[in-house]
């Protein structure tokens, strides 16, 4: 904040110098001036403003990747570092058994609907091949 008053207080007095020193032009209305001095120095306290939150925004950032750099391993689900989140190790075993169940149930539902078609060829009395050229069971 002592910045912002320092470099404020630089940018008024340079003002009033760069409107003295207009010996020379036209007589302006003194309240065009002052008018004019409130615009640059809203103007340049809003830039002081800004720049001073983009420093902010800065440091927070490079905090945070230093933070990161340093962690060696993350989670392969949500890249946090690992143990920082739901999935540990039991979490993915979990998953696993979930996957591998819905895989069987699958594969039986398949097996299942295979038969159903095989025994209403073996009831019509169709013979077929299966790939490869082995004989079916009939």
């Amino acid at each position: 904040m002592h910045s912002i008053l320092k470099q404020l207080k630089e940018s008024q007095l340079h003002s009033e110098l760069e409107l003295g020193s207009t010996s020379g032009a036209p007589h302006r209305d003194a309240n065009e001036g002052d008018e004019l001095i409130r615009n640059t120095i809203r103007e340049q306290v809003e830039s002081i403003l800004w720049l001073d939150h983009l420093k902010e925004e800065d440091a927070e950032y490079q905090r945070r990747v230093a933070a990161n750099s340093s962690v060696k391993e993350r989670c392969l689900v949500c890249t946090l570092p690992w143990g920082t989140c739901v999935h540990t190790k039991e979490w993915m075993r979990e998953k696993q058994q979930q996957r591998e169940d819905q895989q069987f149930r699958e594969q039986t539902n398949l097996d299942q609907q295979i038969n159903d078609l095989l025994s209403v060829l073996d009831d019509t009395g169709v013979r077929y091949r299966c790939f490869g050229g082995d004989l079916a069971p009939h």
